[in-house]
């Protein structure tokens, strides 16, 4: 498993991360991903910075992980994501 919390919002040049990865993963790995929510939040970095939830899918998908569930109720202010790495 690879767990990555309030960290991608900070990443350079995302895409080409996601995907050296993705491409280090075994076969049946989880990748978790955790960032804040949109809005305003009394925790959290700006508002410019946040990505949204689509947005994430979006980018972990084209790298190569398959969105498999997610926790919305878990945390208050964050996504918690769950992808797996295809055989």
């Amino acid at each position: 498993m690879v767990f990555v919390c309030d960290v991608l919002h900070h990443v350079q040049g995302r895409d080409a991360w996601l995907k050296r990865l993705a491409s280090q993963m075994k076969p049946g790995a989880r990748f978790v991903l955790i960032e804040f929510k949109e809005g305003k939040l009394p925790e959290g970095p700006p508002e410019a910075v946040k990505i949204p939830r689509k947005q994430l899918v979006e980018m972990v998908d084209q790298a190569g992980l398959r969105f498999e569930s997610e926790k919305p109720d878990l945390l208050p202010y964050q996504v918690f994501l769950v992808f797996r790495k295809q055989a």
